[in-house]
Parts: C-alpha cells; structure tokens; sequence
C-alpha cells in the first residue's frame, strides 16, 4: 500500500474524469487507506474468522469455502471477509461506502488502488481472457 498514491494518480491519469470525479476518487481513496491503517487488527481478526488471512496486495488468497479459482478472500470496509470475483481494474464501479454498491456486491479496496464495488463469489464469477493488465487480486 506504500504506492497507492501513485496508483490513484495513474488511475486519474488513464480516465477521462472530470474534477468533481477526480475529488471523489481522491477522497474515496484517502478514506479507505484511512480507515485500512486505523483499525488493522480488528479487520485482520474478523477476516482470520472467515477463513482469510492474507490481505496484502499480490498475496490475496483463494476463497477456502468456494471451489472457484476465480474467487478471493477481500477484506469489506466494516473489516469482516469478503469472498469476491477477480476483475480487471478499471471495469468495477467505484464506491466511498457499502450503499453505493449494487445488491451482490461490497465496497472494498483491492490492488486496483480505488475503492470499487466487488462482486460477490458465485458460480459464473470468471476473469476474461482478454483482460489486459492489473487485477483486483494483484494476480
């Protein structure tokens, strides 16, 4: 997470956004981190009781209830485990909290470096073949 800033940047840089946009993804950002770094242990034991315990960047770990490769353990932004779909970065919807996600999904922070609503693991949860470049997993 040492980097996120740079992600952000990178990530405002690659999009078309206007200003009011740009602040949000900043804030969302800024929030998240926040948040992330001010209550690690209490997020880090609630995922540990879900089964997940890695939560770094590029060590997310397959979901151990779910036979789906395509499916990891993402920590939510109330710091209780999530099992989510992989995506590309960029294709989720971004999100400051759980309300502005769609029913299926949870507002969380991936390697993506924004804050993006994260689809619920199911059965037909698949990464496509022709994505090109980074993954919410870092994988």
């Amino acid at each position: 997470m040492a980097n996120w800033f740079d992600q952000v940047t990178k990530t405002l840089a690659d999009r078309k956004l206007d200003r009011r946009q740009a602040m949000k993804t900043i804030a969302g950002t800024v929030a998240g981190v926040a948040l992330a770094s001010y209550l690690p242990e209490t997020a880090l034991a609630k995922v540990k009781k879900h089964g997940c315990s890695v939560q770094a960047c590029g060590t997310y770990t397959n979901c151990p209830k779910d036979k789906n490769t395509n499916c990891y353990c993402f920590a939510q932004l109330n710091g209780s485990a999530g099992c989510g779909c992989d995506y590309a970065c960029g294709s989720a919807p971004q999100c400051i909290n759980g309300t502005q996600c769609p029913k299926g999904y949870y507002c969380s922070i991936t390697c993506c470096g924004t804050m993006d609503c994260v689809q619920k693991c199911n059965k037909t949860c698949t990464l496509s073949s022709s994505h090109v470049g980074k993954t919410a997993s870092g994988h």
